[in-house]
């Protein structure tokens, strides 16, 4: 009950999924080795299908890479921590004391270091929460901005598990709407194949949280899933929630057919504040 309690918070977190105001592009992942007392760390593992970015503290930029890649980062939430919130840096790589900063960051080679990392970090918690938090960002989102919300969702969420973020090729700029779109759509075959190890690997449960454009990704991998007829255990599925899901509704109840009555804890959130959300409706001319 405890975990179902954990997760269903992340309900009411969801609503504050908005990009900081000033976009950290480049450098604010430098990892900072001082921690201070009171900061807590959260070791983070990516999926991506971002381009590698060689420019010290970013590792992946908006580019659209030809293969899935992998990394593994540990962010620090620092001690003034309030709820719902990021505190970003004003100018990379931030003071642990008063802003989210990375204390460690390396890239992962393939898919047999990225179930190792997994397994390793699922070893570390005790039977019972051994489990995966799989956030899948939206519209809007800078590589960095994906990383620290996903961490500030476990760390206020406090979901037992492993925090595993899939971050697509987003350009992270208000008017590259379908840019975003194309590359979500081109990144469903990358998160099938993400929830399928994730569903390997020694998770006891694997639960999802999308958010915005990342919902159109995370429906249309569970619906390939189901259409290969190759379906994981079904045991391993636990909460998916679909936090202000930016799809046409026509073609929401399209793919929702494919599922058909949900057996797991399915959630759909609505927020009528979620600024990303009200952003695609426009652009897209209120059609979601």
């Amino acid at each position: 009950m405890k975990q179902s309690f954990s997760v269903l918070a992340i309900l009411f977190l969801a609503f504050s999924l908005v990009a900081c105001a000033s976009r950290p592009e480049s450098g604010f992942l430098s990892a900072v080795a001082y921690s201070p007392p009171g900061a807590v760390d959260h070791t983070l593992l990516v999926a991506t299908t971002r381009e590698r970015d060689a420019r010290p503290g970013t590792l992946f930029n908006g580019d659209r890479a030809s293969a899935i890649d992998y990394a593994e980062l540990t962010v620090s939430v620092p001690p003034n921590h309030k709820q719902n919130q990021i505190e970003w840096a004003s100018a990379p790589p931030g003071d642990p004391n008063v802003n989210f900063v990375v204390r460690d960051e390396k890239y992962l080679d393939g898919d047999r270091a990225f179930l190792q990392a997994l397994n390793a970090q699922l070893a570390l918690r005790p039977p019972g929460s051994r489990n995966v938090f799989l956030f899948v960002h939206g519209f809007n989102t800078m590589f960095a901005e994906a990383v620290y919300r996903g961490a500030q969702l476990a760390h206020d969420s406090q979901a037992p598990g492993v925090p595993v973020l899939f971050t697509w090729a987003s350009r992270g700029q208000a008017t590259a709407y379908v840019y975003d779109l194309n590359s979500a759509t081109a990144a469903r075959d990358a998160l099938e194949h993400t929830l399928r190890l994730l569903l390997r690997s020694n998770a006891e449960k694997v639960n999802v949280l999308a958010h915005s454009m990342g919902n159109w990704v995370t429906v249309e991998a569970f619906r390939q899933i189901r259409l290969s007829g190759d379906l994981p255990p079904a045991s391993k599925i636990g909460t998916i929630l679909l936090a202000a899901p930016d799809i046409d509704i026509d073609v929401f109840k399209s793919q929702l057919r494919r599922f058909g009555k949900p057996q797991k804890p399915f959630y759909v959130v609505l927020s009528q504040d979620d600024r990303a959300l009200f952003l695609s409706r426009t652009i897209a001319g209120g059609v979601t």
